[in-house]
């Protein structure tokens, strides 16, 4: 029985050591599965984090290569035109100035003139030149015969077109104390390099009796009686008589010397026949002027003119048309 009992006894210690054997190898097999699965955490992190590396080293590595083509191409277009520039042909031919479509009434000698003096302020600049545009623009813009530059372009033969509008010759103009010494000037009063003699007998109306002395060529004459003299053959010039009126007298501008007689006075007159006198007044100085209005006077001239079969010249010694009935004399 003692012995039955002690082997029993046996029997379960070792049944106690195979159990205690058996969660000692199921402990020792966990944590091999958790420093495992650190390992592949580990494992896994690292390549996760080369593979970013290599991403951000790839994107910055593409940024460079763009950068780099773009100075690449900047410097290429540099080189380019400069081997361009040198080893173009025109790229060291002189200046030739050309004027685009000068008017009809311009002489062609002086249409070249004028070139000539453009291509003189520019003589010393090249084709290449990257402020000749700039250049002839302004040496232009400064000739007495043009009065605005619209446009200047460059041609690939060396050519240099300007565009321009043109001063053309409007009348003569004298003073008082050198009546029969004229200039000849534009619309609004500049002096135009062109000798008198050169101008057509009767194609242009004379302003006699200027107080002050002419500018020099090219500038405006900036007088009172002149801007009114131009100012009346501006309104007479589209008249059907214009063609018989010879001189506007300004003299009197203003009453300056006699206040009661006419201070601007149109003359007209057709070759050697009797002159007749045309007392026109004073131009208004402001709009509600009181004197007689420019319109009013021409209508009435207008009228006359057509009673007398489109004749003024010689038909009377005097018509005036200052007040509101047109008075003229018997002859």
């Amino acid at each position: 029985m003692a012995k039955e009992t002690k082997d029993k006894d046996k029997s379960k210690g070792k049944r106690r050591d195979k159990n205690s054997s058996e969660r000692k190898d199921k402990d020792d097999d966990r944590r091999k599965d958790k420093n495992g699965d650190r390992r592949k955490d580990n494992e896994n992190g690292a390549a996760g984090e080369s593979g970013r590396l290599l991403v951000v080293a790839g994107a910055g590595m593409r940024v460079s290569l763009a950068v780099a083509a773009v100075v690449a191409v900047c410097v290429g277009m540099f080189m380019l035109r400069e081997h361009v520039l040198a080893s173009s042909p025109n790229a060291e031919k002189s200046v030739r100035i050309v004027l685009a479509d000068p008017p009809a009434w311009l002489p062609d000698d002086i249409a070249g003139k004028v070139s000539a003096e453009v291509q003189s302020a520019v003589n010393d600049r090249k084709a290449s030149n990257n402020d000749l545009a700039k250049d002839v623009y302004l040496a232009a813009s400064g000739n007495a015969w043009i009065s605005k530059v619209r446009r200047v372009t460059r041609r690939r033969d060396g050519g240099v077109v300007i565009e321009a509008e043109f001063r053309k010759p409007f009348a003569l103009a004298a003073t008082v104390g050198k009546p029969g010494k004229f200039h000849v000037v534009d619309t609004e009063g500049v002096v135009l390099p062109l000798p008198t003699g050169r101008v057509k007998p009767g194609a242009l109306v004379a302003i006699d009796g200027v107080v002050s002395e002419p500018p020099k060529e090219g500038e405006k004459w900036d007088c009172p009686d002149l801007a009114a003299g131009l100012r009346l053959l501006g309104l007479i010039k589209d008249r059907p008589f214009f063609s018989q009126i010879t001189t506007i007298d300004v003299r009197n501008h203003n009453g300056r010397s006699d206040s009661i007689r006419s201070h601007l006075v149109i003359y007209a007159q057709v070759g050697r026949s009797r002159r007749t006198e045309v007392r026109f007044g004073r131009l208004p100085v402001v709009e509600f002027d009181t004197c007689r209005s420019p319109a009013a006077k021409l209508a009435d001239l207008d009228r006359f003119v057509e009673r007398n079969g489109g004749k003024l010249a010689g038909v009377r010694e005097w018509v005036d048309i200052r007040y509101d009935k047109l008075y003229a004399s018997n002859y």
